[in-house]
């Protein structure tokens, strides 16, 4: 009878250990989605261990953020978003932690290749232009106000995901968007400018393009829950640590732009 309990409780522990969440809260096919599967593969790789990825759209990303506080062993693979919406009280920041900063890049100005659209065309002022975000208090969002802040003549069209505006963009319904990621190396774009603040992989900043004289990089952040168990965050920043120095992982950041986080200030 001991001998029976006990596999049963090995059985129920297993089943415990067998599955990390990952919440992406973001759409399928996004930069934070497609970071959050190579973490997903890398994790079932070298822990042996089943990782589920669940996309929890809405918000710009408050809908994922809550959805980590009711499941144990889960994550979420976020932007620094996340510290914009506790400063508006969306969410409360004692409610979670930060397991680690995993990289960061700058976002591009983008616009269609067929719109003909330049930096030029884009500061004239007797012409009123459409931007697209990801939605409010998305990752995409902060720069686009950034940019309606400095340009009047500029207008927000949030929607849920970044698919969506890239839809409208090809359609001609908007003139430009914010992208990231593996949408910045999509053919059918043309990148007129970036957020770093200086020239990076041949993009000139949005400083020469648009006269914004600031910084904005896009952070990717891995965070849980406040109460998660300390040996789940543990195991989950040692992850964190070792995914970020696979080497197929460098070569992923390099092809995208992102900063290899040994160099993160």
């Amino acid at each position: 009878m001991k001998k029976l309990i006990f596999i049963i409780l090995m059985l129920i522990s297993q089943t415990v250990l067998a599955e990390i969440v990952v919440v992406v809260p973001y759409a399928v096919g996004g930069a934070f989605d497609s970071m959050a599967r190579r973490f997903a593969k890398f994790t079932e790789t070298k822990m042996g261990r089943q990782v589920v990825i669940e996309n929890m759209a809405g918000a710009g990303g408050l809908i994922g953020l809550k959805r980590i506080l009711s499941i144990p062993n889960s994550v979420a693979i976020t932007s620094n978003s996340f510290y914009h919406m506790a400063k508006d009280n969306q969410l409360v920041l004692s409610d979670y932690q930060q397991i680690s900063l995993l990289t960061e890049n700058p976002y591009f100005l983008a616009v269609s290749e067929t719109s003909g659209l330049t930096c030029e065309s884009l500061r004239n002022k007797n012409k009123n232009y459409f931007i697209g975000t990801s939605g409010p208090n998305s990752a995409s969002a902060f720069p686009a106000g950034m940019v309606i802040e400095k340009h009047s003549h500029f207008t927000e069209v949030p929607y849920k995901g970044q698919a969506q505006a890239l839809i409208d963009l090809f359609g001609k319904n908007i003139h430009t968007v914010f992208v990231t990621g593996e949408s910045a190396l999509r053919p059918d774009l043309v990148l007129l400018a970036n957020t770093s603040g200086q020239t990076f992989r041949g993009i000139p900043s949005w400083s020469k393009c648009l006269g914004i004289d600031k910084k904005y990089m896009g952070q990717f952040l891995m965070v849980t829950r406040a109460s998660s168990d300390a040996a789940f965050v543990s195991k989950m920043k040692k992850l964190a640590d070792d995914f970020v120095k696979d080497p197929e992982t460098i070569e992923y950041f390099k092809t995208n732009g992102f900063t290899h986080s040994e160099n993160l200030k």
